[in-house]
Parts: C-alpha cells; sequence; structure tokens
C-alpha cells in the first residue's frame, strides 16, 4: 500500500519540509523501533513539490499495523509533512518501508527500511 501527498488538503502548521529525513516514532536503535501493543506509531513524511522531492510509505503489513488516519501540515504552497498514524495490533516483529523521491523533478528513487518490534505490554 503507498500513502503519499498527492491531492490531500492543506491543514496548517510549521514543519521541516523536505530538509530532514522521514521520521518514525518509537524508541529507536538505528532503523529499529521499539513500540507497546497499543500504542500509535506515528512517521512523518516531508515533501517539497516545486523540488520534486517527497517520501511516501511504500508498504507495511496490516496485521501488525492499523491504518488510523493522515493530516497534512503545510511550511508555505509547496513544502509540508503528511503525518500517517498506525496503531499497533499485533505484538511481533514486522517491517515498513518508505519511498524517497529526489533529484531534478524527483527522478531518482530509494527505499528506506524500518523494523517494528511490538512489544507485549
Amino acid at each position: 500500500m503507498s500513502l503519499g501527498v498527492a491531492g490531500l488538503a492543506a491543514v496548517g502548521g510549521a514543519t521541516t519540509g523536505c530538509g530532514g529525513g522521514a521520521g518514525v516514532s518509537g524508541a529507536a536503535f538505528f532503523n529499529t523501533r521499539l513500540i507497546k501493543l497499543g500504542e500509535t506509531l506515528e512517521i512523518r513524511l516531508p515533501f517539497d513539490r516545486l523540488a520534486g522531492r517527497e517520501w511516501s510509505i511504500d508498504s507495511y503489513d496490516s496485521l501488525y499495523l492499523g491504518y488510523q488516519g493522515r493530516t497534512l501540515v503545510m511550511d508555505d504552497d509547496s513544502k509540508g509533512t503528511l503525518i500517517v498514524r498506525f496503531v499497533t495490533k499485533t505484538p511481533g516483529e514486522t517491517s515498513l518501508t518508505l519511498r524517497r523521491r529526489y533529484g531534478a523533478n524527483g527522478t531518482k528513487e530509494s527505499l528506506e527500511n524500518y523494523t517494528i518490534n511490538i512489544l507485549q505490554n
């Protein structure tokens, strides 16, 4: 499932735009996140529409992560952050893959993989 920024309405607020990387909540150890069962996992995906740079969710396992919604926070007319929330549903280890588009008009792509360890309370 891919969740990108196209076609979303602005909500307002200040973010970092595409100057930084994507952010995934939870206790961090490199690209591994620890989070308790029933807690919310928040993913921050910066974008810059004029430069053609954006992050999106490439894949996740809905057995472990339940989609809760998204909010679009705009810095200005072209830059902002898409905030996507998931609730953790099942204890165990799962993967989350983010896709980054960059370069001239977003012509290059890369993937960033995270391991999400959901801990039993």
